[in-house]
């Protein structure tokens, strides 16, 4: 994918081709300032988006690294809409035992 802004239907096009995609997410907490950054990428590791951003609240891994997967999350969410599609099928990969705990929990939910 070329640099600078994805492409929503290029990033559909790579999920039909690859049959699943991969986001990474992961947090910082330095003192009370927290921030956390996330990956969309092919199986292969290739990267197709990024984001990253500052985290609100009490300072914790667990509110930092749930942070960056839910900025993820809505991005693909917004890609799904702008491209009229129902679903898509990710590997979401993070190194918290309690935001996987949690996600797993979750999942289910409309």
């Amino acid at each position: 994918m070329p640099e600078g802004h994805p492409n929503p239907f290029a990033i559909m096009d790579i999920f039909d081709k690859e049959g699943h995609l991969v986001t990474v997410s992961d947090g910082s907490v330095i003192f009370h300032d927290m921030s956390f950054g996330w990956v969309l990428a092919q199986p292969d590791g290739i990267v197709i988006a990024q984001g990253s951003g500052p985290c609100n609240g009490r300072g914790n891994s667990l509110r930092s690294e749930g942070a960056g997967m839910l900025s993820a999350t809505v991005f693909i969410s917004l890609v799904l809409t702008y491209t009229n599609r129902n679903s898509i099928s990710l590997k979401c990969v993070s190194d918290n035992q309690e935001l996987i705990n949690r996600m797993n929990d979750h999942k289910d939910y409309e």
